[in-house]
């Protein structure tokens, strides 16, 4: 349960780093600014990929545990062990995934993509609008 609202905060203050230091970024600063700025980008991202890579891997191993029950030799087992398996096997149709209802999806490897795709579209934006604002040609 706690898990939960840790990877929700991690997510919130990285997206929070990663916004402003592209911002910053994106501006006319100094070189040292701007490799700060990278920095901080950087770090954030790897920090919401070191908070997937665990949930992904959850997500993969409860799905493999459910096909290695199935792909066993469970009929030629006794009947109790096949009822045990039968729900196992059940049990892991719905894999276990690290969600905040409402507010996070499943978090995995696809989230991050997903996050690292908008996170892109909105530096690309930002461009776009203060190359406008500047008077700079596209």
């Amino acid at each position: 349960m706690t898990i939960r609202y840790i990877a929700l905060s991690t997510i919130g203050f990285s997206s929070i780093a990663v916004i402003f230091s592209g911002l910053t970024f994106l501006t006319q600063q100094t070189l040292t600014v701007k490799t700060q700025c990278f920095a901080i980008s950087t770090s954030a991202l790897i920090e919401v990929f070191i908070c997937a890579w665990p949930a992904d891997y959850l997500l993969r191993t409860s799905n493999d545990i459910g096909y290695a029950g199935y792909e066993s030799s469970w009929y030629n087992k006794d009947i109790s062990l096949q009822k045990n398996l039968l729900y196992t096997v059940s049990r892991c149709q719905h894999p276990v995934t690290l969600t905040v209802p409402c507010l996070l999806p499943s978090f995995s490897l696809n989230y991050y993509a997903s996050f690292l795709s908008t996170t892109f579209s909105y530096f690309t934006t930002f461009r776009a609008m203060l190359a406008k604002e500047d008077g700079l040609q596209m």
